[in-house]
């Protein structure tokens, strides 16, 4: 069963915000810690600040049926971010986390950073539309070199830039489980796609990889078949 809380379109539209009870008593709460049957939950569009999220993470903690979730576009931020962190540090039932377009940047990635390095499920994470930037990758970089669960990640719109692309070139070169990643319009150029071609000469695990509008040149394409010329995917 998939609960549905805003319209999710992605667009950012301005829709009823969901109500949270202060206590962990209300009928929303219980539908959640109760229910044995939702797999999804998707609060999308729908503002939710932190302090929601916040009241919202207790109930989730201990939940053992839900496995996605999904928060994309709202405002919950870094410090929404680090509640978040806090679930993933106890509950080991969520595959799926959606945080596109949450105004979180480089601080926010470190609380993400703690998510992918503590939990042990987590699978796909769909963080486009953030603010990162270089910084921020660098933290994720850090805990991919080691982690052996995530097999999707969405990193688009992140100001990431050339040097960030180097800091997922390291973490590609040493990360045996990511499957796809897509960093999308953010401008590494033809420096970052040489970064991360000459990782794919190590790496024999990533089958898919984005990297439309990023301002790379077409001498930049020989990177790449080069790489693939070598690279054999197992």
């Amino acid at each position: 069963m998939v609960t549905r809380y805003g319209c999710g379109c992605g667009l950012g539209c301005n829709v009823p915000t969901p109500t949270f009870s202060k206590t962990k008593t209300s009928d929303a709460n219980l539908s959640v810690h109760n229910e044995k049957t939702y797999t999804t939950l998707q609060f999308e569009c729908g503002k939710i600040d932190k302090e929601k999220l916040q009241r919202f993470a207790d109930v989730l903690q201990n939940n053992t049926t839900i496995t996605t979730l999904c928060l994309s576009w709202n405002v919950i931020g870094n410090e929404g971010l680090q509640y978040l962190a806090n679930i993933f540090k106890i509950n080991t039932t969520l595959t799926t986390l959606k945080l596109q377009g949450n105004h979180i940047d480089a601080q926010g990635a470190q609380y993400l950073a703690d998510i992918l390095q503590n939990n042990k499920t987590l699978m796909t994470l769909i963080f486009s539309d953030n603010t990162i930037g270089g910084d921020g990758v660098r933290y994720l970089a850090n805990v991919l070199e080691s982690n052996r669960t995530l097999k999707t990640l969405k990193l688009a719109r992140n100001l990431i830039n050339a040097e960030g692309a180097g800091y997922l070139a390291n973490a590609l070169e040493m990360n045996r489980a990511l499957k796809t990643l897509y960093i999308q319009c953010n401008n590494i150029k033809d420096a970052g796609a040489q970064y991360l071609a000459n990782a794919l000469l190590n790496n024999t695990t990533l089958t898919t990889l984005d990297l439309a509008e990023n301002g790379i040149e077409e001498k930049a394409v020989q990177y790449f078949t080069n790489a693939l010329q070598i690279n054999t995917v197992n």
